[in-house]
């Protein structure tokens, strides 16, 4: 419901500028206050919705990538230019921890990030999103090191794990910019 106060004024333009002026404050009072309780929470729906979608990508990525690993010979799929050769990363000394490929390790830190994000659908977690934000830190720091390696190290990047890479510090954005609305529903 908008309205305008009807004054008496000599100029036209200035009876239309109040006119503008009450619309938009009534508005403001009237549409958006009322709704802010409600606002938050769909934008964290909406933000698990936007995890989900990412990690689905990456869960894909990560299961390609531990079949590159695994794979006796090479493949020129992802081989681009001397700058961009998965295999030389997905097969080098670093592309292990303990004798555990960080393709699998990806793989299910990806997993665990798709649940907690399919969970934050359908319930409230409040209590778990500083876990999983501490949890998506220490995989962005990881990928860090990663990216170190290859820019450093072995001098030529994997396009799926450059992909990847961008998926973890998407996720820790989402992440970081959830907590701060599950605080605006307190």
């Amino acid at each position: 419901m908008i309205f305008c106060f009807k004054e008496q004024t000599q100029n036209a333009k200035l009876r239309l500028n109040l006119c503008a002026r009450t619309s938009i404050k009534l508005s403001a009072h009237l549409i958006v206050l009322p709704n802010l309780h409600k606002t938050p929470m769909k934008s964290l729906r909406r933000l698990y919705a936007w995890l989900i979608a990412f990690n689905s990508i990456a869960v894909g990525l990560s299961a390609f990538l531990l079949y590159l690993h695994f794979k006796p010979d090479l493949t020129g799929f992802c081989n681009l230019a001397a700058k961009f050769d998965c295999d030389i990363v997905n097969k080098s000394i670093y592309s292990e921890i303990f004798g555990v490929p960080v393709a699998l390790l990806g793989l299910i830190a990806y997993i665990i990030i798709t649940v907690f994000a399919i969970r934050g659908l359908y319930k409230d977690q409040k209590k778990l999103l500083p876990y999983m934000t501490a949890f998506v830190s220490a995989g962005f720091l990881f990928a860090l090191y990663l990216t170190g390696v290859e820019t450093f190290i072995l001098r030529t990047y994997c396009i799926f794990c450059v992909m990847q890479q961008v998926i973890i510090f998407v996720d820790l954005s989402l992440l970081l910019y959830s907590r701060k609305l599950s605080r605006a529903t307190k």
